[in-house]
């Protein structure tokens, strides 16, 4: 069963942009689109928990196991810059 805020303050550039997505026919109400927001910003906290859990921390896991494997930072940089120099060159 749906809740009501008692209040909710917001900007003015904010309480805008809300407007204009009701008045554009792609929200009924101001309601709806401050649920999408927050589901947008929910999936998007999602993603980055899941990114943390499925690829930081088993890549910090395995540098913890075996530091030796990592690649020097010096040859990273090299890398880096020959692949903007590579980039600056196409444009």
């Amino acid at each position: 069963m749906a809740q009501q805020l008692n209040k909710l303050d917001l900007s003015e550039d904010v309480v805008r942009a809300v407007r204009e997505k009701v008045a554009s026919g792609a929200y009924r109400s101001e309601s709806d689109v401050v649920v999408a927001g927050l589901r947008a910003l929910q999936d998007r906290e999602d993603e980055t928990e899941r990114w943390l859990h499925e690829t930081v921390g088993p890549t910090y896991d395995a540098h913890r196991r075996e530091p030796e494997a990592a690649e020097p930072i010096g040859s990273v940089m090299a890398r880096l810059r020959a692949r903007m120099d590579r980039v600056v060159d196409e444009n």
